[in-house]
């Protein structure tokens, strides 16, 4: 692989600007001749490409580079500094599992995350149970996969999951109502509030007034 004209301009800049602001910080660089400004370059550029950095991911760590107390003595080094800093401008994990909870679905990567796991056991299980460490496992993993440049198309087969999260819940309340057992209609009818405070489902109001009617409340 060899290295393009634009990102050998890209890195000798780079290089020279981290001379400029860490002055004798940026000695161990080696550079001290246009002859090792090229080379690093070189070698620089190539492990990079060899990395999957791209421009945004450059950028990234560029900006990042110049508040660290020494520049980056290894491209490895620089580049997941840039995937660190595009990651950081997402949602965090925990706040990605609470959108997850209350169906807030409009983020890409939150809904990538979801499509990944059971959500329907996500929201029954507890936090810090294994399915919200799976979770936030999963959505760090698909931040890194979004910072690298994928972008996900996962609606459909989220809508799918969500569509088979209300069906079971339709089919619990109908099997309680048509058992005639108050006791047990009365047991499902808490168990069932406790599943819609996690779901924070936009059905919910319906569903309690039908099932109060049915109690005779």
């Amino acid at each position: 692989m060899t290295a393009t004209k634009a990102q050998l301009s890209a890195l000798s800049e780079l290089f020279l600007l981290w001379r400029d602001t860490f002055g004798s910080k940026a000695n161990t660089m080696g550079i001290k001749t246009e002859e090792d400004l090229a080379s690093k370059a070189t070698a620089w550029a190539i492990a990079l490409s060899n990395l999957g950095c791209t421009k945004r991911i450059f950028e990234a760590a560029q900006t990042q580079s110049l508040l660290q107390e020494f520049p980056q003595s290894a491209p490895l080094d620089f580049f997941e500094l840039g995937v660190s800093a595009l990651s950081a401008r997402q949602p965090s994990a925990d706040q990605a599992y609470l959108c997850c909870i209350h169906g807030e679905t409009d983020h890409e990567i939150i809904r990538e995350a979801m499509s990944r796991v059971d959500v329907f056991k996500l929201r029954q299980g507890a936090v810090g149970g294994a399915e919200h460490k799976e979770f936030l496992k999963v959505y760090d993993q698909c931040v890194r996969e979004w910072a690298l440049g994928a972008r996900f198309t996962q609606q459909a087969k989220l809508e799918h999951q969500e569509r088979e999260h209300d069906h079971f819940l339709e089919c619990r309340i109908q099997e309680v109502v048509e058992s005639g057992d108050r006791a047990a209609k009365i047991e499902e009818y808490e168990e069932f509030i406790e599943n819609m405070k996690r779901y924070a489902c936009d059905r919910q109001t319906e569903q309690n007034k039908a099932f109060l009617e049915v109690l005779g409340v």
